[in-house]
């Protein structure tokens, strides 16, 4: 089995498991796909977030009997094979995934990924209101841009995820004609590297990952006077994208003058450059393509068109700098779980000397 071994430092804090939305297709290596790529990167526990109309059977089978590999994480089956638990609304999670969906199941799954998609809408708000990293992944990006694009169209509630705004675009060659996958040797296949991304140098995603950084200046000290962004060749599998036209921004309203002020909430951090001489023969991907965004204030919600999960264990920039984008997401969701349990131990420190208090009040009475 492939382990990356890339010696980044790890969180003094606990490692809080990391909650993956399940995505219900082919005979479950789809989901296992996800939980063994985010295990291997992140080397942390995964649970599963599931929707109550579905199952993990497929899943569960799939390790069973379909695979040879192993997770890292997870309750031993009688088999000996670990499988991710599901999720309770009572357990301590950190991190929100939302992986992405194969093209195919928007018309032969509609059904169950029209389940998914509403499920996932009730998580991201959730995860908003309460200030929780997430991290959406190529489609499962599209569904936080479509979801802050919801909220500030509709002015809708947390709890109502029926309205559906899609703010996304199709664009041209940016899908290679394979998912990754999860070969023999445990390592992952049909990583095919497509075109470049340009990545501002002062946007949140540049500074997750400072050791690629200094890699690729050093690297290319001449094309930084030309470029001061960063520019990573990645791999591409989408057919759609966020649409420029539709960043969600709101309206406010000026102190002084009175006049409006939009203030954008999600800022574009990754952008498609021009086909390059790694671009595969036959296929021209559309360039100023929206590959990445972030959330301009509060806890970093992310979402990337590439598949940071799919490189294995090498040293090249490209490589480094997605597995430090996953480990540094992950640490985020220990921070989150960190600070949710200091409240919750400050609420009942605080009740219990309220309730002293009183006690002590009417015995004095």
């Amino acid at each position: 089995m492939a382990v990356l071994d890339y010696h980044l430092p790890r969180s003094p804090l606990t490692p809080a498991p990391i909650e993956i939305s399940y995505r219900d297709e082919g005979n479950g290596n789809g989901p296992f796909y996800d939980h063994y790529t985010i295990q291997r990167a992140t080397f942390q526990e995964t649970v599963v977030s599931l929707p109550p109309q579905m199952t993990t059977q497929a899943l569960v089978s799939f390790i069973k009997t379909g695979t040879t590999h192993n997770l890292w994480f997870g309750p031993f089956s009688e088999e000996g094979k670990r499988i991710p638990r599901v999720s309770q609304p009572t357990d301590s999670v950190g991190l929100l995934v939302i992986p992405g969906h194969a093209r195919e199941s928007e018309t032969k799954r509609a059904d169950m990924l029209e389940i998914r998609n509403l499920h996932e809408r009730l998580l991201l708000r959730d995860a908003f209101k309460r200030g929780r990293p997430v991290l959406g992944i190529c489609a499962g990006s599209w569904q936080i841009w479509n979801v802050f694009n919801a909220i500030v169209q509709f002015r809708i509630k947390e709890e109502t995820a029926d309205l559906v705004f899609d703010g996304t675009t199709p664009v041209k060659d940016h899908a290679w004609r394979q998912m990754p996958t999860i070969n023999n040797d445990g390592s992952i296949g049909h990583n095919v590297q497509m075109h470049s991304v340009s990545i501002p140098s002062h946007s949140m995603l540049a500074g997750m990952a400072t050791d690629s950084w200094q890699a690729y200046k050093k690297q290319s000290a001449s094309l930084q006077q030309i470029h001061p962004d960063l520019h990573l060749l990645v791999n591409s599998v989408h057919w759609k994208a966020p649409s420029k036209y539709s960043l969600p921004r709101t309206e406010e309203t000026l102190m002084k003058k009175g006049a409006p002020h939009f203030r954008d909430i999600l800022q574009v951090n990754a952008t498609s450059l021009p086909p390059g001489e790694n671009t595969p023969k036959g296929k021209a991907p559309e360039a100023d393509v929206i590959e990445g965004f972030e959330l301009t204030s509060g806890a970093p919600i992310l979402g990337i068109e590439w598949h940071p999960e799919a490189y294995n264990d090498d040293w090249q920039p490209n490589s480094r700098f997605c597995r430090s984008l996953l480990v540094y997401m992950a640490k985020a969701g220990d921070a989150y779980l960190a600070k949710q349990k200091m409240l919750a131990s400050l609420k009942e420190k605080i009740e219990m000397n309220a309730l002293s208090s009183l006690l002590k009040n009417m015995h004095l009475r």
